[in-house]
């Protein structure tokens, strides 16, 4: 199992962000804490990962032009 970590920046806001994209029914964390959803919700794909999450902690949800303006994210570390 490889999970993996990301910074993920919306607005004034960061949080960590980690899954094992691998494993399909591996869940996404925010800050240690599950959410809903599972790497399969995101495809095993790590940006539509980021926009999942980013929808969490985001009040409203993102367009599209607010996404690229207000969220950045990187990869910070991976654990073995």
């Amino acid at each position: 199992m490889a999970t993996r970590k990301w910074t993920l920046t919306v607005g004034s806001d960061s949080v960590v962000v980690s899954a094992d994209l691998a494993q399909a029914s591996a869940p996404i964390r925010i800050d240690g804490e599950q959410t809903q959803y599972q790497v399969a919700d995101a495809r095993h794909d790590v940006e539509r990962m980021m926009r999942l999450c980013a929808d969490l902690i985001a009040d409203p949800r993102l367009t599209e032009e607010e996404w690229d303006e207000h969220v950045s994210y990187e990869e910070i570390e991976e654990e073995t």
